[in-house]
Order: C-alpha cells, then sequence, then structure tokens
C-alpha cells in the first residue's frame, strides 16, 4: 500500500468453486465485477486462492474449520496489501466501492 491510497483490488473467496455458490453469492461476484471496472476483482476457491495469497503450510495443516480458515485467507490478502471481503460492506448505494468512507490507513475489520 502506498502512503494512504486503499489498493483497488478486492478477494473473493467461495470455498467449494464458485460453481457450487449460491445464486445470491454468484450475483454479488457478478454485481462486483460489472460495477466496479476499474477495480482488480480476484474471484477465487480452495483450488486458486493460494495463486493470490500465500497461506503458510502450518496454518493450512491445522484443517480450521472454513470461518476461521477465511480469517486466514483474509488476513494473508490484507497483509499483502489487498482488501477482503469483508470490506465489501463499505460501499453506496449503487454498489461501489465508497473509498471517501476508508479510514485514512485505508484499513478498515468489521
Amino acid at each position: 500500500m502506498t502512503g494512504n491510497v486503499v489498493p483497488k483490488e478486492v478477494l473473493l473467496y467461495w470455498h467449494q468453486g464458485w460453481d457450487r455458490a449460491p445464486d445470491l453469492v454468484k450475483r454479488c461476484a457478478t454485481t462486483w465485477l460489472a460495477r466496479n471496472p476499474s477495480w482488480n476483482v480476484n474471484v477465487t476457491d480452495r483450488d486458486s486462492v493460494e495463486k493470490k495469497v500465500s497461506i503458510p503450510r502450518a496454518v493450512k495443516a491445522l484443517n480450521l474449520p472454513l470461518p476461521a480458515f477465511s480469517d486466514i485467507i483474509r488476513t494473508c490478502f490484507l497483509r499483502r496489501g489487498g482488501m477482503g471481503g469483508c470490506h465489501l460492506l463499505v460501499r453506496t448505494a449503487t454498489g461501489r466501492l465508497d473509498r471517501t468512507r476508508l479510514p485514512a490507513g485505508g484499513f478498515l475489520c468489521l
């Protein structure tokens, strides 16, 4: 991350694969892609997430429940300078991320 500029990169993760995601989750991803064309939107699953984030081997060996594992993914993605799915809640009514609502340092956790 450079200065106070929030990188225009977001990670969407559905562990079981996007072909098996519920329709609502698929619509969220589709909407993000359509309404935020200037953003790098990484749509990942258990088979592709490590192309975007490095998950420590020791963490993978823990066999964590999915909610805890997704927290690890989000933390690893934030560490490398991207934005995780929890940030999608900070948006305008149009579905576009309102970068002016983010804290000066660009880090937000809900």
